[in-house]
């Protein structure tokens, strides 16, 4: 009999990316906290609200679990950026997540 019920349910690979920060608004240096789920390459970018990457905070390999990374406000050229909201965003094998949050002077 048919119960109507899926007898396998899928599951995803991993959990997803967790971004988030301990101050928002911020002041300069901003502070992410990722959440993991596995090992392997990550990327970690700021992006202003046009979504044009002003700078990669990391770029490298990380152990699955909590880590910490901080971004100093400025953009690839060295120049501060003004007041105003951007993205943090965390991009890997596995997944993405992305955060809000405003900087402010």
């Amino acid at each position: 009999a048919t119960t109507g019920v899926p007898e396998q349910v899928p599951v995803p690979d991993a959990l997803p990316f967790v971004l988030s920060m301990p101050e928002n608004p911020s002041r300069s240096p901003v502070i992410f906290d990722l959440e993991a789920p596995v090992s392997g390459p990550i990327s970690v970018r700021i992006f202003d609200v046009s979504g044009r990457a002003l700078r990669e905070v990391f770029g490298g390999n990380v152990e699955s679990g909590a880590h910490r990374f901080s971004w100093n406000g400025q953009d690839e050229l060295g120049r501060f950026v003004p007041s105003g909201v951007y993205f943090g965003a965390v991009r890997g094998q596995r997944g993405r997540a992305t955060a809000r949050f405003v900087l402010v002077r």
